[in-house]
């Protein structure tokens, strides 16, 4: 697996105001994303955040899972959540957490707060109070939206990592 991303990172170059990589990061409003669901790829939430974080030293940039509400991206967040939906997975780990401070949600890396009065939570989430600690976009519905969920960080599943 290792193998994979050295080779996709090396192979790519960067270029200003461009994603790095044909086909391996792809813009969104201005912002870079990786979907692990375009090579089938899984992890569970410390997991994806460690998979984000090596791939940005090996570009010499930030890379974490992925953030929504930050300013330089915040035109980008309507658009992954989309997105995140359109890939047809069920669940999506994003970066947020509250496995140090339970109810009290926040971005991994920036330690934004993220309000559970955001419009993006599902229905009736947060809800795992210390069982569920990590962030995960869930599809569901007829209209396979997907909205944020809480959920058990030991879970394996895609994710979406951000240049930051």
């Amino acid at each position: 697996m290792w193998l994979l991303h050295i080779t996709l990172l090396v192979s790519i170059g960067l270029a200003n105001c461009e994603c790095p990589g044909e086909n391996v990061f792809e813009e969104i409003a201005g912002t870079c994303y990786y979907f692990s669901s375009d090579r089938d790829e899984t992890a569970d939430w410390q997991g994806a955040r460690t998979i984000c974080q090596d791939m940005g030293s090996l570009l010499g940039m930030k890379v974490d899972l992925s953030e929504l509400g930050a300013e330089a991206s915040c035109m980008s967040d309507g658009l992954l959540m989309e997105r995140i939906a359109e890939k047809g997975k069920l669940y999506t780990w994003l970066g947020g957490t509250d496995s140090s401070n339970e109810g009290t949600w926040h971005w991994a890396s920036s330690g934004r707060s993220l309000s559970i009065m955001d419009s993006r939570w599902l229905l009736g989430d947060p809800n795992g109070d210390q069982k569920e600690n990590c962030l995960n976009a869930v599809v569901i519905g007829s209209y396979h939206r997907s909205y944020l969920n809480d959920f058990t960080c030991g879970s394996v599943d895609y994710f979406v990592c951000q240049i930051l």
